[in-house]
């Protein structure tokens, strides 16, 4: 949502070409809305299938992922930014299906205008769905560039990250879940410049009463307190809701 009360989101499909789209919602100030279509994906190079949804930076430019398309058919990272009237994308990092590919994340923005977000698939280690995927940080550059680091997990420190990195405020740590891999299925984990610390194995409790599979992410409460949930696990094997002290 932006200041006006306008409520930004995708479609994985649907658009121009099927490939999906970026939408926004306007209030008319009677409890309806106007939908418009952003953007609509076209594929090959320009992405297609985005699954989460967008994020704003300062400046209300919008950006997020899609999980194909491309240059190698592996997803991308894209930005949106407003033009008299006219939404523009520009594809700000291609990912090679080698080292990284298959974004299902959102992305989040950091305070330096860093862009954070994570990948399925790629890197090295063997997990639930091929290699382990990793944590993908855009360090804007001078010449309006990107400059692209990755962290890729080997399956000992976790695996499967679905769910985006979550950036602490005044920090330039990262936290965020897999949803496979590391002692257990799964873990909570916090990235702080390109060291990853995991912070806690699921199943770590007999019957795994401390939940398994965290597949979405975490929140950062009061006095830093870490809160998030499993898709299984717990007394009925149907999930947590979990909070991870300092």
């Amino acid at each position: 949502m932006d200041s006006a009360g306008n409520l930004y989101g995708t479609t994985y499909g649907g658009g121009t070409k099927g490939l999906g789209t970026v939408f926004e919602l306007s209030p008319r100030g009677d409890g309806t809305y106007t939908f418009s279509i952003l953007h609509s994906f076209q594929g090959g190079r320009d992405g297609s299938g985005p699954i989460y949804g967008v994020s704003f930076d300062a400046s209300g430019n919008l950006y997020g992922t899609t999980y194909a398309g491309g240059s190698a058919n592996a997803g991308v990272v894209y930005g949106l930014a407003p033009a008299n009237g006219v939404w523009k994308e520009t594809v700000l990092y291609h990912f090679d299906g080698k080292t990284a590919a298959k974004p299902y994340s959102n992305v989040s923005v950091g305070e330096s205008g860093n862009l954070y977000g994570t990948f399925e698939q790629g890197g090295q280690g063997q997990c639930a769905f091929g290699a382990c995927g990793g944590v993908f940080e855009l360090e804007p550059q001078a010449d309006s560039g990107y400059r692209a680091f990755t962290y890729l997990f080997d399956g000992q420190d976790g695996g499967g990250p679905i769910a985006g990195v979550l950036v602490g405020e005044g920090t330039n740590s990262g936290y965020g879940t897999t949803s496979n891999g590391g002692f257990g299925p799964g873990n909570v984990f916090k990235l702080r410049g390109r060291s990853e610390t995991v912070l806690y194995s699921f199943c770590s409790l007999n019957n795994c009463v401390d939940g398994s599979t965290p597949s979405y992410g975490v929140l950062i409460g009061h006095q830093g307190l870490l809160y998030g949930e499993t898709d299984l696990g717990g007394t009925y094997n149907a999930g947590v809701v979990y909070s991870l002290t300092k």
